[in-house]
C-alpha cells in the first residue's frame, strides 16, 4: 500500500492578488496581517469550495497544502501479469542471441594466418599433362613417358587407334609420382597392319606444381623455382596454398612432411627451412607438427623437388 501527499508552492513577488473559486474566505477580506500563519489546507473530498479574493501583502509566498486519499495498490509479484516467473532458459528463449554479427565486426580488421584461401589454385588437380597422338589406321600403340635420365616413367598402350586425347596425372609406374622441374620426354609407338612399326618423338616437357589426394590426405609437388610467385608479404603463393589446404584435414596433430631433393645439402636445407618458416605459422595444430627432410641427388632437378604432405 503506498500513500502520498503533496506540497504545492506558489511564489510572489511584492503584492499579488489570486482569485479562487474555494470556500473558506469572506468576500472583502482585509489585508492579512504580516504574523498571521498564511498555510491553508484544503481537505480531502472536498469540492466546490472557494476563495473569493485573497491579497497577500508584505510577504513573497503562500504555501497551500492538498490532502490526498489513501492510495491502496495490492500487487503480487508472482501472480501479476508481465511478472510470470520462469528459469533463465525461459529468458533466452525470448530471443535469440546474435553472435555472427558481433564476432564479423570485431574481426573485420584482423589479418588471420589461419584464414582459409580457396580461391588459391595454383596446384594442378587431375590432369597434369595431355597428350595426343592423332594416328589413324594402326593396330596398337604404345606410348612411354620418360624423364631427363632415360627411366622410364609412365607407359600408356593400346589396340586400334588411340584416343584423341591421353591425360596423365603424373602417376609414375613405382607407384610414386613425377618430379615437376624435371624435363620429361615422350614417345609414341605404333604399328600398322603390316606389322610396321614407327616411332613419333613428342616435344619436351615439364610438370607443373600438381597434388594428389583428397582434403583428408593432401601431397603436394613443386619445383624451387615455384616459390617465386610470391604474396605482398612476400610469402610464395604455392605455401600459402598448401596450408590453406592442410588445415582442412581433421586431424590437427598429424605431422606435417617437408621433403626436398636438391643436388646439394646446402640448397636442400636452405629450401627446407624456407617451406617450414613460412608453413608453420600457419597451419592449425602445434608449430612443431611441421617436419622437414633433405635428400641430396646429383641428377636431381636444376632447381630442387619439394612435396609437401600430410600423410597419415
Amino acid at each position: 500500500m503506498f500513500r502520498s501527499s503533496s506540497i504545492l508552492s506558489v511564489t510572489f513577488c511584492s503584492v499579488l492578488a489570486l482569485s479562487w473559486a474555494a470556500a473558506g474566505a469572506s468576500p472583502g477580506a482585509g489585508p492579512a496581517d504580516a504574523s498571521t500563519d498564511t498555510t491553508m489546507g484544503l481537505k480531502a473530498g472536498e469540492h466546490e469550495t472557494s476563495l473569493k479574493s485573497l491579497t497577500v501583502e508584505a510577504e513573497n509566498s503562500m504555501k497551500i497544502r492538498f490532502e490526498r486519499p489513501s492510495l491502496s495498490m495490492e500487487i503480487d509479484p508472482a501472480s501479476a501479469p508481465g511478472l510470470d516467473w520462469g528459469d533463465p532458459l525461459d529468458v533466452l528463449d525470448r530471443s535469440v542471441p546474435d553472435l555472427v554479427t558481433p564476432l564479423l565486426s570485431s574481426t573485420a580488421g584482423l589479418d588471420s594466418p589461419y584464414t582459409a584461401q580457396p580461391w588459391l589454385r595454383s596446384f594442378k588437380h587431375g590432369t597434369v599433362a595431355v597428350f595426343q597422338p592423332q594416328l589413324d589406321n594402326v593396330t596398337r600403340w604404345r606410348l612411354v613417358v620418360a624423364d631427363a635420365r632415360g627411366e622410364e616413367v609412365q607407359t600408356f598402350e593400346g589396340k586400334g587407334s588411340p584416343p584423341d586425347e591421353i591425360d596423365w596425372d603424373g602417376h609414375d609406374q613405382k607407384d610414386g609420382y613425377a618430379a615437376p622441374g624435371l624435363v620429361h620426354s615422350y614417345v609414341l609407338e605404333a604399328y600398322d597392319r603390316a606389322g610396321n612399326r614407327r616411332n613419333f618423338s613428342g616435344d619436351s616437357f615439364q610438370l607443373p606444381a600438381y597434388r594428389v589426394g583428397g582434403n583428408t590426405s593432401p601431397r603436394m609437388f613443386l619445383a624451387g623455382k615455384d616459390l617465386a610467385n610470391t604474396a605482398p608479404d612476400g610469402t610464395p603463393v604455392l605455401l600459402l596454398e598448401a596450408a590453406s589446404r592442410i588445415n582442412q584435414v581433421e586431424d590437427l596433430e598429424r605431422p606435417v612432411r617437408v621433403n626436398v631433393l636438391a643436388r646439394s645439402r646446402a640448397e636442400a636445407e636452405k629450401l627446407a627451412a624456407r617451406v617450414t618458416d613460412a608453413m608453420a605459422p600457419r597451419l592449425l595444430g602445434p608449430s612443431s607438427r611441421v617436419m622437414a627432410f633433405t635428400q641430396v641427388a646429383a641428377d636431381a632437378p636444376e632447381s630442387a623437388v619439394i612435396e609437401i604432405s600430410a600423410l597419415p
